[in-house]
């Protein structure tokens, strides 16, 4: 899993593409609010993110920022844990909801992908789950167009000259952006938010609870999708 949810010099660099990314975050939350009916009563974990998005966020619920690094919490509905990135450290549904945005692209291959999905379903009743789309011209990682259709050689040696990513090349290797489809199949029975940007997907939110579907039991299968 990424280490940080934003590099802060990545603003400086891209500060239209900083603004637009705001305006989509501020978006992407009340979609999230209305679609999962999210109050204050609601006790949400956050798995990957960081506890500055809490702090402004529209609706005050009790929330657990997870991460692999240490964090720090100015308030006190919010809590901050650490984990080795493997088995989410709690019960079956401990949580009413389960949110992480743009992490599940960073854990790993398909299978690790798919046990991060499993694990966020084992843990939340329902869960909000974003992830760029990998259809979508712009790789919002690297701030090319149509890097994750390059094969892996190609991207390190663009990488060894191009200084504008936004994670190191070790990162950024292992990146793996993923389509409707996997999403669907990691998460069997979710519904599909698509955020669009001039007609295309840019990225893509599965969730169960409120408007959504019931989740579906999680498949044992370990064939991989196309």
């Amino acid at each position: 899993m990424k280490r940080a949810y934003w590099d802060p010099t990545i603003a400086s660099r891209y500060p239209i593409l900083s603004r637009l990314s705001s305006r989509f975050r501020a978006r992407r939350a009340a979609e999230f609010i209305k679609r999962l009916n999210v109050d204050a009563n609601k006790r949400i974990l956050d798995v990957g993110g960081e506890p500055y998005f809490w702090e402004s966020f529209p609706v005050q619920c009790g929330v657990v920022c997870l991460n692999l690094h240490s964090m720090v919490s100015r308030s006190p509905r919010i809590a901050v844990e650490t984990y080795d990135g493997m088995r989410l450290p709690y019960d079956d549904k401990a949580f009413d909801i389960v949110f992480s945005n743009s992490v599940i692209e960073h854990v790993g291959d398909f299978n690790a992908q798919r046990l991060f999905a499993r694990e966020i379903s084992r843990v939340g009743r329902h869960y909000w789950v974003q992830v760029p789309n990998f259809f979508f011209p712009y790789e919002p990682h690297a701030h090319l167009p149509f890097f994750q259709f390059l094969p892996a050689n190609t991207k390190l040696w663009i990488l060894q000259w191009w200084r504008r990513a936004g994670y190191g090349i070790d990162d950024m290797l292992s990146v793996r952006l993923l389509t409707a489809r996997e999403l669907r199949y990691f998460f069997p029975g979710c519904a599909i938010y698509r955020e669009r940007f001039f007609g295309l997907t840019k990225s893509l939110c599965a969730y169960t609870g409120g408007d959504a579907t019931n989740a579906q039991p999680y498949p044992v299968a370990s064939a991989t999708v196309a």
